[in-house]
């Protein structure tokens, strides 16, 4: 009985305890453990310590990039001031700095041009003719063109006793183009009309080479018909036949009637004029927007080509001028279109009153501006051995 109980004890005792093998393999992973978890630790330490001392070089080399771009001006010449020259660094060995300049660096080959009154918009170099001149290519390429023609004046009424108001002047034509070729040395003959002065007068033409902008027509009278033109002149009660526009670059004036003594609006480059049906003068169509091409220092606040209001009987009311330079017209003498839009004349009241004078055209042009000639400063900090190189850094400047 003894020796049983004994037995049975042993086997309770290796039931619940770890055999040699079993003992060995769990001492075999937890020592891998270890030695994984010490690994990525370390790992982990190097790359901290690593881009500290990145971040540390970087530092360094901006303090250089900043000291010397000053050297980096117009009409610089090459040099490297400084060639793998020692530096201290704290917590890096070996540390030195190198900082090169190159001049230039890049160039542009933009279109470039002479000519006009010459600004920037927005990226853009911008030609702005108001009298006649040319337009010298210095390189080939491609440029945009506004051309506009003189406005057409508005009607006036020669004689004492007659009750009638006179019809606005249309206004000068109004031509966009996006691309024109041109070559390096071209010369380009650039016209710029003048707005028709007297009530017989249509706008004169603007072009740029052989883009022609057609001048505005005339406002009708007591004497004359209303005019075609770029856009045509407005009629009135004697002629009240609208003016016509040239298809592309304005539109038609408004007509009259026989009925009514009103002088109807000339037409403008977006819109007919107004058509008068009573002893009102209407308002002249309105121009065209260019000033987020331009900007808005041209034009009427960037807009161009309105047509002229039309003059108004005695006791009754003129009609306005077109946005985009068009004169107002009046009871007594019509207000002048606005110089430098091709704007249309505004139309005269009855009893010997003068129309106004169109708005002398203009002429356009722009390109991308010449992206200029840059510097280059290189920054080199080197560190540690092996040697690693941080920042390369650029700093512009128009040659």
């Amino acid at each position: 009985m003894y020796v049983e109980k004994q037995k049975s004890m042993k086997l309770i005792i290796n039931e619940k305890g770890f055999t040699t093998v079993e003992l060995l393999i769990t001492l075999f992973v937890a020592v891998i453990f270890l030695t994984s978890g010490y690994q990525l630790y370390s790992l982990t330490i190097k790359d901290g310590g690593e881009a500290r001392a990145q971040s540390r070089a970087n530092n360094i080399a901006y303090d250089y990039l900043q000291r010397y771009k000053s050297t980096a001006t117009s009409s610089c010449s090459p040099q490297e001031p400084l060639t793998n020259s020692p530096i201290i660094i704290s917590d890096l060995s070996d540390v030195t700095v190198t900082v090169a300049i190159t001049c230039p660096y890049g160039s542009s080959t933009s279109f470039s041009a002479k000519g006009g009154n010459i600004s920037t918009v927005n990226g853009y170099t911008i030609h702005t003719f108001t009298t006649n001149d040319s337009f010298y290519a210095e390189k080939d390429g491609s440029v945009e063109a506004l051309v506009i023609g003189g406005g057409g004046a508005g009607g006036t009424n020669n004689t004492t006793n007659t009750r009638t108001a006179s019809g606005g002047g249309g206004a000068g034509g109004l031509i966009y183009n996006s691309s024109n070729t041109v070559s390096s040395g071209q010369s380009i003959s650039v016209i710029v009309g003048a707005g028709g002065l007297t009530s017989e007068a249509k706008g004169q033409d603007s072009s740029f080479g052989t883009i022609t902008a057609t001048g505005g027509g005339r406002g009708a009278n007591i004497a004359y018909s209303a005019q075609t033109g770029g856009s045509g002149g407005g009629g009135s009660y004697y002629y009240p036949t609208a003016g016509l526009g040239t298809t592309g670059q304005g539109y038609n004036g408004g007509g009259g009637t026989i009925q009514h003594f009103g002088g109807s609006g000339g037409g403008g480059a977006n819109e007919s004029g107004y058509s008068s049906v009573n002893d009102n003068g209407t308002a002249g169509g309105g121009g065209l927007y260019y000033g987020n091409l331009f900007g808005n220092t041209v034009g009427q606040n960037g807009y161009f080509a309105g047509g002229g209001g039309g003059g108004g009987r005695e006791a009754f009311t003129a009609g306005n001028g077109g946005i985009g330079g068009g004169g107002n017209g009046s009871l007594t003498n019509g207000n002048n279109g606005v110089n430098g839009t091709g704007g249309g004349g505004g139309g005269s009241g009855p009893y010997s009153s003068i129309g106004g004078a169109g708005g002398s055209g203009i002429v356009i042009i722009r390109y991308k501006t010449a992206i200029p000639s840059i510097s280059k400063i290189s920054v080199t900090i080197k560190y540690n051995n092996p040697q690693e190189s941080v920042s390369n850094a650029t700093y512009v400047t128009a040659q």
